[in-house]
């Protein structure tokens, strides 16, 4: 198959509220783990900053903080799992996983019937706006792959 088997991209970014900056990001995407593997998805993201960083592994479903003047902090919010009921009788299905996809039926609910617009969900859930960027980083990587790795502006 004619593709690239890993993709490693060095990304350049300016904000400019409220106060302009710049930083760099990192992307090293690949799909050429072994049939061996111990999960479908391997995604993990780390962000760095000069008093602290943050990890998240989304195999594990784990996220750690280590910040200046605190304790590191692990966490481990499972997407979702059964737990003993209140009544202890049985079992519920809960986690975040669980959580999120009730809230997006609530949400679809609350469109048809007219209680919320789209316009209410900007800042609280992902939106077409909010793919902008990324779409835009995919684009610049894949113009940058088509000219042997030059700069690309996104």
């Amino acid at each position: 198959m004619p593709t690239y088997d890993s993709v490693q991209a060095l990304v350049e970014w300016e904000v400019s509220t409220p106060k302009p900056h710049r930083f760099v990001s990192s992307f090293l995407v690949n799909w050429i783990d072994p049939e061996t593997t111990t999960a479908m998805s391997d995604q993990r993201i780390k962000v760095v900053g000069t008093r602290g960083r943050f990890e998240s592994d989304q195999k594990d479903r784990g996220v750690t903080l280590v910040v200046d003047g605190a304790n590191p902090e692990t966490l481990n919010p499972y997407f979702s799992q059964f737990y003993p009921s209140p009544d202890g009788r049985g079992r519920v299905f809960r986690g975040y996983g669980e959580r999120s996809f009730r809230r997006f039926l609530e949400d679809v609910r609350d469109l048809r019937a007219g209680r919320r617009r789209p316009a209410d969900f900007e800042g609280s859930r992902p939106t077409f706006r909010s793919a902008l960027a990324s779409t835009a980083v995919v684009d610049a990587v894949n113009r940058s792959l088509a000219r042997g790795g030059a700069w690309e502006p996104a």
